[in-house]
């Protein structure tokens, strides 16, 4: 047998390896053996089984996920405020919208934190695997009381039944999005007061949409990078509350595009403070 575990890093040998997975759960079907993967570089979930996969070098992912950020640098810290009205008198002080971030991969929301920190927004992460994420977002949202919600982690479209997309049973991960995008609109009713993200790789983007969401993933049930639900969050932080942002504009501010991310008219949420709030004075 190949020798690969739980916790290994594999790639896909009938995808040319495109793709870094972590494998998290082996289990059987019939007489064959199956890993139940997790995207290290987008947030696909998917199922292979041992036989097609290549047990990768820690080094190896290393080095792509070194390219992987370098790719995302311009999109992360590129524009963030070009589109202020008046942000350039020192005068000011700012208050972009805060964040509740709710993610089902640990590292990955480690570093969408870090992104967050580098941008300067308030923003609060919980790490929740997807099935849990319905029973626990209202306790988060009372909590946090954010303006903006993100709710992602990995997904995917089961391989044989591919052929009804708009059926919720057919994605591994997109019915825990859309009950938690439903209940979080049960906590806020209006699409400008909490502005939310839902999805991850392949997600059923017109349930997510219809249930609430803002912004979901993913139109062409493509893949997204697992930055993308970050760049949507930072382009509504960063744009003025008096302004009605363009989706095609937000889209187009992501690594995936309009193929992997959709949304609708929202405005924005960043406030100018008169005076500033300077710490310690």
């Amino acid at each position: 047998m190949s020798g690969i575990k739980e916790g290994d890093i594999v790639t896909r040998e009938s995808y040319r390896s495109d793709i870094f997975f972590r494998v998290e759960k082996i289990f059987r079907t019939g007489n064959s053996r199956f890993a139940l993967l997790r995207g290290l570089d987008m947030r696909l979930m998917a199922d292979a089984p041992l036989e097609d996969l290549k047990k990768a070098k820690e080094s190896e992912w290393q080095k792509k996920e070194e390219r992987v950020l370098l790719e995302a640098r311009e999109y992360l810290l590129g524009d963030a405020k070009k589109n202020l009205r008046g942000n350039s008198n020192e005068e000011y002080g700012s208050r972009p919208g805060r964040v509740l971030h709710l993610d089902g991969d640990e590292d990955y929301l480690e570093k969408c934190m870090a992104r967050y920190r580098e941008l300067k927004i308030e923003a609060y992460g919980e790490f929740l695997p997807e099935a849990e994420q319905p029973e626990q977002i209202l306790a988060l949202l009372k909590k946090y009381f954010p303006n903006l919600l993100v709710i992602t982690g990995h997904d995917g479209l089961v391989k044989d039944r591919s052929d009804d997309e708009l059926n919720l049973e057919n994605y591994y991960t997109s019915s825990y999005f859309v009950k938690s995008v439903e209940k979080a609109r049960c906590f806020e009713r209006s699409l400008d007061d909490l502005i939310i993200f839902a999805g991850a790789c392949q997600s059923n983007y017109q349930a997510l949409i219809a249930a609430g969401a803002n912004y979901a993933s993913a139109p062409k049930r493509i893949m997204i990078h697992n930055f993308d639900p970050l760049l949507v969050v930072k382009a509504l932080a960063f744009t003025s509350i008096g302004e009605v942002v363009d989706p095609g504009e937000v889209i187009a501010r992501t690594i995936s595009g309009y193929r992997g991310i959709g949304g609708i008219e929202t405005w924005g949420c960043f406030r100018l403070v008169f005076p500033p709030i300077k710490k310690g004075g």
